[in-house]
């Protein structure tokens, strides 16, 4: 009998501490950094955001999130209206391979996990579109901290997380490369115009109209020998 109670005393144990395992990895199982933008043209604004996915037991992090500076142009950010009661830290500064980048410290964060653990909307950024092309956003995870009784900063799984980012891409809304107005140091506004197409549009337009006119001339000329 007795030897029947201490193995299940085992069998329980065990049981708990598998248990407990599940529940201190729960937030490293599926977590994800996600990062979204809006429609991006050229000469408007748009906006990054960047939400944390399956985040029960996140208690802080630290992102960077690079962009190409030729392309977009940092105005400012804001705190996600899911994430008010959460403290946080941005700096925009460059990177070390010439690309911009806008870092963002957060805490106190568990709370809000809890209550919004499918989808946590951290931070939004607010860019200017200075020209068409590839923003070449990405994104860097610097530390994450997952809530653990023996870390009182909590436990770094930055390995562990997953990242999920959109390819942004501004356009002019007309397909064409064109470059938003610029200030020089003189106050002057500048617009790159893009490429005319010399074999079409209004140029194309030109030369049908120059070739109708010789041919309207030559019918005359030849009527009057005539």
């Amino acid at each position: 009998m007795k030897l029947a109670k201490k193995m299940l005393a085992c069998v329980i144990a065990l049981a708990l501490i598998g248990c407990f395992a599940s529940v201190a990895f729960a937030a490293d199982a599926n977590l994800t950094v996600k990062v979204t933008a809006g429609e991006a043209k050229v000469g408007q604004d748009v906006e990054v955001k960047i939400a944390l996915e399956k985040a029960v037991g996140v208690c802080a992090g630290d992102l960077g999130l690079k962009f190409d500076p030729t392309v977009l142009e940092f105005k400012s950010s804001a705190t996600a209206q899911q994430a008010m009661l959460a403290e946080l830290t941005v700096v925009h500064g460059k990177a070390t391979d010439g690309n911009d980048e806008v870092t963002v410290s957060f805490t106190h964060v568990e709370s809000i996990a809890a209550d919004k653990g499918d989808s946590l909307e951290i931070v939004v950024f607010t860019f200017k579109v200075l020209k068409a092309g590839d923003a070449k956003l990405a994104l860097t995870i610097n530390s994450f901290a997952e809530v653990d009784a023996e870390f009182p900063e909590g436990k770094d799984i930055k390995d562990a997380v997953k990242k999920s980012v959109v390819e942004l891409t501004a356009t002019d809304g007309g397909g064409n490369n064109t470059t938003a107005p610029s200030t020089t140091g003189d106050g002057t506004t500048t617009t790159k115009k893009p490429d005319i197409d010399v074999t079409g549009g209004e140029a194309g337009l030109a030369v049908a109209a120059g070739l109708v006119v010789l041919a309207g001339a030559a019918f005359v000329v030849s009527k009057k020998r005539k």
